[in-house]
């Protein structure tokens, strides 16, 4: 089993791996060296900002800095320490970046689909959301309000890519 978390849009202009794909051994996210998934130096990023777990048939992240995670569809800022379940499709506030999270083909069970892209059709291996250009109106109304255009459409790609092709 296999996430894979991509940035699809950043604050600053600093320029980082754009995914990275863990899996069932999970991981740490941050800017320490030994970090999985290794930031630029960014205060808004910790040394240690965050940690991917597998427990249960799931994927959890958990936040390691207070105030540091954001589930943007819900406003909802994660507690420290906590572990809270990662849905295809949750895009999470960490420091100045927009992280995106999808599941790989082989993950998918319909409890793990997040809002707004519940309605998505996995049945053919990948979300399959070729209609995602009428849906950005809704999405623009407060799930993805800071993102522009061209983060829109590498939104829409990252969601209807194929992740039979492996790993980002």
């Amino acid at each position: 089993m296999e996430i894979t978390l991509s940035i699809i849009g950043t604050n600053t202009g600093s320029f980082i791996q754009p995914t990275h794909t863990f899996t069932t051994r999970g991981g740490l996210i941050g800017r320490s060296d030994d970090c999985d998934w290794r930031f630029p130096v960014d205060q808004s990023i910790g040394p240690r900002h965050a940690k991917i777990l597998y427990a249960d048939g799931e994927f959890l992240l958990k936040g390691l800095i207070a105030n540091g995670l954001l589930l943007k569809h819900r406003n909802q800022v994660l507690e420290k320490g906590k572990p809270h379940p990662i849905r295809h499709g949750d895009c999470f506030l960490m420091g100045n970046y927009h992280v995106l999270a999808k599941y790989h083909a082989d993950t998918f069970s319909t409890s793990r689909l997040s809002t707004p892209w519940a309605s998505a059709d996995i049945s053919s291996g990948h979300c399959g959301m070729s209609g995602l250009a009428e849906v950005k109106p809704a999405c623009l109304s407060g799930v993805f309000a800071e993102i522009n255009d061209t983060e829109f459409e590498m939104l829409a790609k990252l969601l209807d890519d194929n992740p039979q092709s492996g790993p980002h």
